[in-house]
């Protein structure tokens, strides 16, 4: 991390918060910018969409440890799925399935401009 790839999201803990930075060949691909974050409900998994990097990461909420780094076009909106999966929205009306022990897998494409909120 450094000042051009600063950390963009953070955990709080123990009474302070901690910022989650990634290693230096994710952290400038995230452009600066995360639109989304979900923590989900059944797991320490947490999704975060940078769509202005074109990156959706999933990552261990205690450590920070990338599980899964996808190549995901203008995702937006992210929310838990039953079984520890993830949806992820998309600009182009995309309903995308994210799982740490599969590729992303395309579910949709709707005639929607999906934007960063999803619930």
């Amino acid at each position: 991390m450094n000042d051009q790839a600063p950390p963009l999201i953070a955990r709080y803990r123990n009474g302070r918060f901690d910022e989650i930075g990634f290693t230096d060949d994710v952290q400038p691909r995230l452009a600066n910018y995360i639109a989304s974050v979900c923590a989900h409900p059944q797991n320490d998994l947490v999704a975060v969409t940078a769509p202005r990097g074109g990156r959706t990461l999933i990552f261990e909420g205690a450590t920070g440890r990338i599980l899964r780094n996808e190549a995901i076009t203008d995702g937006a909106g992210v929310e838990a799925l039953a079984g520890g999966d993830f949806l992820i929205t998309t600009g182009q009306g995309k309903l995308i399935r994210m799982s740490i022990g599969a590729p992303a897998q395309e579910l949709a494409t709707l005639p929607l401009h999906w934007d960063n909120h999803l619930v």
